[in-house]
């Protein structure tokens, strides 16, 4: 049996399949940018459904970077690294960052 030819489907598919990955995380990674943006005209209290979507999207990118070990690019992983922690504090924290100039969760 010749082995070349599966080897070959394989990699296709795989392509494939992580060219339609990347994209899909790129959207991700847009929408936190545009969430991050909100956060500058709405007070505290008012950010919290947006921090709550950009939670929801961490644990996202958290299954898909542990759980299916899928590297991500270097902006969404400094992403699901900072807001790992979700708490008042947390929130807190990012939204004066955030509100300081901040674009985007980094050290």
């Amino acid at each position: 049996m010749e082995i070349w030819p599966i080897l070959e489907n394989e990699l296709i598919r795989y392509r494939d399949l992580s060219s339609s990955i990347r994209k899909i995380l790129m959207k991700y990674e847009v929408e936190c940018s545009e969430l991050i943006l909100k956060m500058k005209e709405e007070t505290f209290d008012e950010s919290q459904e947006l921090f709550n979507k950009l939670y929801d999207i961490q644990q996202k990118l958290s299954i898909a970077m542990y759980k299916y070990e899928f590297n991500l690019n270097d902006r969404l992983k400094d992403f699901v690294y900072h807001f790992d922690r979700d708490d008042i504090h947390s929130r807190r924290y990012w939204y004066e960052k955030f509100n300081d100039g901040l674009i985007w969760p980094d050290d």
